[in-house]
């Protein structure tokens, strides 16, 4: 069997499909019961996921680069990384198993494709999840990221599709960031003391244009006058474009001591 192109067969195809490496050697008496079983099931997978066979005699490194302490040695790799697995050769059964609670949901994929665009395209995305949930009416997740996307342009309708979602573990953070902005959309207080309310007033109106260092910029500035205000309105919303962006994004990194300087100040 000629030697696997590593990167090229299992790295840089599993961002287009979820790559099964089976690690083995001609010796291995237990790496020849579970070859067969293996290579009949992807033979069976329909192009849902691919296996690549590693010789660890031929390819040492490789075993030695993943940590192959024993063989057969079966990973899941997805975008390049390691995402499940398991030794030995197990039967059928148990492998179908492994492979059902393991395989990443191509839903899940191409919603996380889509909302990658929020940053830069705001409600633009909406339409391509609409098509999502179309096609995939019982992926709560994706209402979720709709809701999301219309927050700051239509508000109401992001509280709609909230009320119809059932929030467990996964989807609570999420929908609580986005019932934040549709709260930091709609805000409106005419007794709201002058400096504040042109701070909120800024910060709604540019998470309207989804001008996102602009609102987390008024958002600081109106938890600094009065963190309490709203329900800490200033404080949830910008924690929740925090999670939204990312802990590791400029603008999170820019104002989330600022933030915590004003609440505890």
């Amino acid at each position: 069997m000629p030697a696997v192109d590593f990167r090229s067969s299992v790295i840089e195809r599993s961002r287009q499909v979820p790559v099964v490496v089976d690690f083995w050697a001609p010796w291995c008496a237990p790496c020849r019961i579970l070859g067969p079983v293996i290579e009949r099931l992807a033979e069976d997978a329909g192009g849902r996921w691919e296996l690549v066979k590693v010789d660890t005699e031929q390819q040492p490194e490789l075993a030695q680069a993943f940590e192959v302490m024993g063989i057969p040695a079966v990973k899941l790799f997805h975008h390049g990384e390691v995402v499940a697995e398991f030794t030995g050769a197990l039967p059928e059964e148990q492998i179908r198993s492994w492979l059902d609670a393991n395989l990443p949901d191509p839903r899940a994929d191409r919603l996380a494709e889509i909302v990658a665009g929020w940053e830069q395209r705001g409600a633009e995305i909406a339409p391509e999840l609409e098509a999502l949930i179309e096609q995939h009416p019982d992926l709560p997740a994706a209402k979720v990221r709709l809701a999301q996307a219309v927050a700051g342009t239509a508000p109401a309708r992001a509280r709609e599709l909230l009320a119809d979602v059932r929030v467990d573990a996964d989807l609570s953070e999420p929908v609580t960031d986005v019932t934040a902005l549709a709260d930091l959309a709609t805000w409106t207080d005419d007794a709201a003391p002058a400096k504040l309310a042109a701070r909120l007033s800024a910060a709604r109106d540019a998470f309207r244009a989804h001008d996102l260092a602009a609102t987390l910029e008024q958002l600081v500035e109106a938890a600094m006058i009065d963190r309490r205000y709203g329900d800490e309105l200033a404080r949830r919303a910008a924690v929740a474009l925090f999670r939204l962006l990312g802990h590791d994004h400029a603008l999170t990194r820019e104002h989330h001591t600022r933030l915590a300087m004003a609440l505890h100040s």
